[in-house]
């Protein structure tokens, strides 16, 4: 559609397009190499928003609720979810920039373990955006958060 627009680009639109193709392609292949190489595979989540990326790359994804981050667990569910955290050895429970943090704080604080978040980019602002970040930066920065909590080699 760009180039159709101003065909005398279209050869400059067509190189910057294989350029971040094969950008995307290589974030893509840090991810398949780090996290195929973690002590743990368990993501426990503040809710089922990352199921995605845990079945792309060969994790398990644990909500602590189901679709709607809003969704708080009884007190067997967090009991439950305690026990799971201690059993897989699970040190960090993810949550997101939208949603409040409360629900992984409390799981984190009953099982004495971390939270962290990790960005859905739905809340990139333009604060954020003017500032330099994209897509790839938040994502490198998502798979680094996941090495720690992961135990990636």
């Amino acid at each position: 559609a760009l180039a159709e627009a101003d065909p005398d680009s279209a050869a400059d639109f067509e190189a910057n397009a294989e350029a971040y193709r094969r950008q995307l392609s290589e974030l893509d292949e840090a991810y398949e190499a780090s996290l195929g190489s973690c002590e743990r595979e368990l993501l426990v989540v503040a809710h089922d928003a990352f199921w995605w990326l845990a079945e792309r790359y060969g994790l398990e994804q644990e909500p602590i609720a189901g679709l709607s981050p809003e969704q708080e667990p009884d007190p067997r569910r967090l009991a439950e979810l305690v026990a799971l955290v201690e059993e897989e050895g699970v040190t960090t429970v993810f949550t997101e920039t939208l949603v409040t943090p409360a629900v992984a704080e409390t799981l984190a604080r009953e099982a004495g373990i971390e939270t962290e978040v990790l960005d859905p980019l739905e809340g990139l602002s333009e604060e954020r955006l003017a500032a330099g970040e994209t897509y790839l930066s938040v994502m490198e920065a998502n798979l680094a958060k996941l090495e720690d909590a992961l135990g990636c080699g």
